[in-house]
């Protein structure tokens, strides 16, 4: 772990993640690391709002899972923020819009983080 500090790989950082979906129901909102360690846990209902505390991380890939769609995104130093509508029985019809977690140039993201 000392080798990591002095690298300067070892980067700590504070985000939160909130959002609001429309569903058929109640929709579990899951965050965890690549180990499967659970950084969040939410049920959500449907049309109202949630919003975690403030938590500590490493900047990183995370698993996001949303009901039934399971997704990968890397996350920084600044807010998260989900909105859409969950079809818990056809992830097909799912959408979501994502604001402060990069989707695209992810491999730009892990090799500026090797």
């Amino acid at each position: 772990m000392l080798l990591l500090i002095l690298m300067g790989k070892a980067t700590f950082a504070q985000f939160t993640i909130s959002g609001k979906f429309r569903s058929f129901g109640v929709v579990n909102v899951q965050l965890s690391n690549l180990d499967g360690k659970i950084i969040y846990n939410k049920d959500v209902n449907s049309g109202v709002a949630f919003a975690s505390p403030t938590i500590d991380f490493t900047p990183d890939y995370y698993k996001l899972k949303i009901a039934n769609s399971e997704m990968l995104i890397f996350l920084e130093n600044k807010p998260f923020q989900i909105k859409g509508f969950v079809d818990q029985k056809n992830t097909a019809n799912s959408i979501f819009q994502f604001e402060g977690a990069p989707f695209f140039d992810l491999l730009d993201k892990a090799e500026s983080n090797w």
